[in-house]
């Protein structure tokens, strides 16, 4: 019973450290477990090329793929262990970065076409671009550079004569209240 406690540590030990690649494509660097089939599978770096190919196909053929995190969901890949996998893997980094450009161009391209709902575009593009990014942006500094100027103004009338020329103002109780202070 001891020894075979041993080899399970050490296995949760390498599967939770990524070993840096080396140049051997079918050496072993990582093992992760499917979510969806509960199924642990290995990770080389041919199979990283393999899924950054297929990534960036499937965003740039699918013309369904409005969200980025949908394939790697499709995929069992959960959000830590993707995460990971970017800061590990260049190639992936690289793959994931074309396509949320190629994603945001979908996404701008129909709500300009009014394909899809544009607010719903719109609030979520700069996640997409960082030119939407930049604007977003540009536009808050503009919005609070007028709430910065705009101050309480105050105005100041004087009590109307009481003449006959003037009509008399039928008032509620509140409004003649109002005036006697």
């Amino acid at each position: 019973m001891a020894q075979n406690k041993t080899p399970s540590k050490q296995k949760r030990i390498k599967r939770a450290k990524i070993v840096r690649p080396t140049k051997k494509k079918s050496e072993w660097l990582y093992q992760y477990m499917n979510l969806l089939s509960r199924e642990e599978i290995i990770i080389n770096e041919a199979f990283i090329e393999r899924f950054a190919k297929d990534y960036v196909s499937w965003a740039a053929n699918n013309d369904k793929a409005f969200i980025v995190r949908e394939f790697r969901l499709s995929k069992g890949i959960d959000e830590q262990t993707w995460q990971r996998w970017i800061d590990a893997f260049p190639a992936l980094k690289e793959a994931n970065q074309m396509v949320v450009d190629i994603i945001g161009m979908r996404r701008e391209k129909l709500a300009l076409e009014r394909e899809i709902d544009t607010k719903m575009t719109t609030y979520s593009m700069p996640m997409y671009s960082k030119d939407w990014k930049e604007l977003v942006k540009w536009r808050s500094e503009l919005k609070q550079k007028e709430e910065d100027k705009k101050g309480n103004i105050t105005v100041v009338m004087e009590k109307f004569s009481e003449d006959d020329r003037v009509p008399v103002r039928k008032s509620s109780s509140k409004d003649s209240d109002n005036l006697n202070k």
